[in-house]
């Protein structure tokens, strides 16, 4: 995903845009019927379970998917520069969670594609990493559509540790990489 949209969105939020009143959130097709997984010793349902929470708006399930030392790594540029150790799981919680309350924002869509999972180190540590081979996020707010597609991501994933204050048996979201070489579209309002 491009995370310039949520660092726009979350800027919005932050300097009070929102604006009062009442704007409904339409449910993406994609995920009506579809429920949130609780086996999650399988990372790409975490992936799915990323995907209904995005078209969903829900904070609560997205926020459980991520370990308390996740971060999300830009593609080299500005935000890479702003955030040279990544941003931190709080600075992502923010950040999304403005995005999934701003009334500016009347619709999101998300969907992903990926590869098998692949064994690997994270930051010196076993984790499993999946690629993505495929993504859309769309972002209908008041004033237009943002547009980003075929995002190239990497997604680490670490099995839940008691010591770490996490639940055994399950896999946690501890990296996500952005490596770019997308684009993101502002749409004129209305187009398709």
């Amino acid at each position: 995903m491009n995370r310039i949209l949520l660092l726009v969105l979350c800027l919005l939020a932050a300097v009070g845009l929102a604006l009062p009143g009442c704007f409904s959130r339409s449910t993406s097709p994609e995920t009506t019927g579809l429920v949130y997984t609780s086996d999650l010793a399988e990372p790409g349902n975490l992936l799915q379970n990323l995907i209904i929470a995005y078209n969903e708006r829900e904070i609560a399930p997205y926020e459980s998917l991520f370990a308390p030392d996740f971060t999300f790594h830009f593609a080299p540029g500005p935000e890479a520069d702003e955030y040279p150790g990544g941003m931190t799981r709080e600075e992502d919680l923010r950040c999304t969670r403005n995005m999934f309350a701003s009334e500016r924002v009347t619709d999101i869509h998300l969907d992903m594609e990926w590869g098998d999972p692949v064994e690997v180190l994270w930051k010196n540590e076993p984790a499993v990493r999946i690629s993505l081979l495929d993504m859309e996020l769309r972002v209908t707010t008041l004033t237009g559509i943002l547009q980003t597609t075929g995002h190239r991501q990497d997604f680490y994933f670490r099995m839940g540790e008691s010591g770490r204050g996490e639940e055994p048996g399950r896999y946690y979201i501890v990296g996500w990489v952005d490596h770019g070489a997308a684009r993101a579209v502002p749409e004129a309002e209305g187009s398709e």
